[in-house]
């Protein structure tokens, strides 16, 4: 992992007078309401990498940047404050954190040694002249003021920032296909069969353009005897630089036209991922900064493009602003930086980022920041019996209700409750039979994108391809008391057949006993097991099969992951 920009805060730049240290990670999230800073926020990261980079280009610690314009005072500073006497001035603050080599790099290059970090403050004033300054302290700090510009480059030949504005339009996209194919088609200019063929194409262009000239001069010599010559020409590689022109891009979504035909959505997908390919120079890490990334789109999008910005996270070091809960940063709360009254500070609680989007939970999600969907109600109560008494993590976040265990009334429901829970700026995990109801629904969950493949656990057991919740249980630890409640041993034959799931082994049992059976008997036989065995696990009596209780092991050591987090 390279170079990373570990903090950020600015002083009195357009409605910000004033923030926190702001602590970034690879994903992080300005979240608001409109008209609350958060677009400003974003905006001041930007101008202050800008300024960085030109500072670099510069030879002297402050440098007029007013003809590259990334800050003016008359646009930037606050307006209510440029009539004020006080000399205040916008101030950035970012702070690097460098792995090993770059250290290694620094001490060549600079002459100076880091513990690993690298704090600058930018300032500029009323005459948009910028001061850079490394903000440390101790005997190397006048020799850091004096390489000021070199350590601007140093940063800047590491570091890339780009910026991706709400209004994504088509012409962007061109625009950024014509620079992509620039940079392809100059790797053309030394290649000798390209230079071949366009040397040849040359020649036949100057004899065309030769004889069109003394056509032209003949002509217009007729009507102006003191016209001489008329030459015309086209400029060397004129016909190289044509092909890299603004290009047409034609989108085939089930019809195939010209972008400019398709909707807003289209249109704002195809420029955000045009934008985060442009990096400045190969080598270099990228800051993404992306001003609502969730522009145009459905619902359904907003979820795969939350899980492509967290992939990219890993590569690309990402900031964007939203209002839109979908996009939360939920298993780093602090990444989560919530601008309010032009006043931005890093989270503590979930609950301080739903008042601020204002989204009211369910009643028991008021204090959860994790859910765990599970098909009905009598895997509730083997599963509380069961983390009480083998999971202290677990056991502790249930107690504390930042973990609630939420029966969903069967596995068709799932999608839809992870949904509602995902919106509710809540993480979720679900546990599924194995059964094909439980296949069908984890798969619609994952395509839907409110879960992912690590937010799921299945009842998966050899040699049963429908295994339920109950499949995991000893039958010896509930046999008796089923045979005193409805009067069926569960020792018969019809019980033996694993190949077919629980519930049908058990209605193949109490039919071939002349019971009656049905949906609801089937919910009260559940019930009624799950009451039984929680009630040994609470006594510390085994109650998992020796050889079938894997899956609910795996469950456990997934949610205590994911809570340690």
């Amino acid at each position: 992992m390279d170079m990373r920009l570990v903090s950020f805060s600015v002083d009195n730049y357009r409605s910000i007078t004033k923030t926190e240290n702001i602590p970034t990670s690879d994903f992080t999230v300005l979240i608001g309401q409109n008209n609350e800073g958060k677009s400003n926020l974003l905006s001041a990261l930007v101008t202050a990498m800008k300024i960085i980079g030109l500072h670099a280009q510069g030879e002297s610690d402050e440098g007029d940047i007013s003809n590259e314009r990334p800050y003016l005072w008359t646009r930037d500073f606050p307006l209510h404050l440029q009539k004020s006497k006080s000399k205040k001035l916008t101030e950035f603050r970012v702070e690097f954190l460098l792995i090993e080599s770059e250290i290694e790099e620094f001490k060549s290059e600079i002459g100076v040694s880091l513990n690993g970090y690298l704090p600058i403050s930018v300032t500029v004033d009323k005459d948009n002249e910028a001061t850079f300054r490394v903000v440390k302290s101790g005997k190397n700090m006048a020799s850091l003021e004096k390489k000021s510009a070199k350590i601007a480059d140093f940063i800047g030949r590491r570091l890339a920032i780009n910026y991706i504005p709400t209004i994504r339009t088509e012409e962007q996209s061109s625009q950024i296909i014509q620079r992509m194919l620039s940079r392809e088609m100059a790797k053309l200019d030394d290649d000798k069969d390209y230079k071949k063929c366009i040397e040849l194409i040359n020649k036949k262009q100057a004899e065309i353009l030769k004889n069109l000239s003394k056509n032209l001069t003949s002509s217009v010599n007729a009507f102006l005897p003191q016209v001489k010559s008329i030459e015309i020409t086209s400029k060397p590689g004129a016909q190289s630089r044509a092909i890299r022109n603004v290009p047409t891009i034609f989108v085939d979504d089930g019809t195939r036209t010209n972008i400019r035909r398709k909707g807003d959505g289209i249109k704002s997908v195809i420029a955000l991922s045009l934008f985060q390919q442009i990096d400045a120079r190969d080598g270099m890490f990228t800051i993404l900064a992306i001003e609502e990334p969730e522009s145009h789109l459905h619902p359904g999008a907003i979820h795969s493009l939350r899980d492509i910005l967290q992939n990219m996270s890993s590569e690309k070091q990402i900031f964007v602003t939203t209002h839109c809960p979908s996009l939360v940063n939920r298993d780093d709360i602090e990444s989560n930086i919530i601008v309010r009254a032009n006043r931005a500070q890093a989270a503590k609680k979930l609950s301080e980022i739903r008042e601020v989007l204002g989204v009211v939970p369910a009643d028991n999600l008021v204090n959860a920041s994790l859910a765990l969907l599970v098909e009905g109600a009598d895997d509730k109560i083997i599963l509380d019996a069961y983390f009480k008494k083998n999971s202290p993590v677990i056991q502790t976040a249930i107690r504390n209700g930042s973990l609630i265990i939420d029966p969903a009334g069967g596995a068709s429901k799932i999608p839809y409750k992870a949904s509602l829970v995902t919106s509710e700026i809540c993480s979720v995990h679900v546990f599924l039979d194995g059964d094909a109801e439980g296949i069908l629904a984890r798969d619609k969950a994952l395509e839907q994108g409110t879960v992912k493949i690590a937010q799921t656990n299945m009842v998966s057991i050899k040699g049963m391809p429908h295994a339920e919740f109950e499949d995991m249980l000893d039958v010896g630890s509930y046999i008796n008391e089923f045979i005193d409640e409805y009067g069926i041993d569960l020792r018969r034959t019809e019980f033996k057949d694993t190949k077919k799931k629980w519930s049908d082994r058990v209605r193949s049992c109490f039919e071939a006993a002349t019971k009656p059976w049905s949906d609801r008997i089937e919910s009260k036989v559940k019930i009624f097991v799950a009451e039984i065995v929680a009630e040994k696990i609470e006594n510390g009596i085994q109650v998992l099969h020796v050889h079938r209780g894997k899956p609910l092991i795996e469950l456990v050591t997934a949610l205590e992951n994911r809570l340690k987090k």
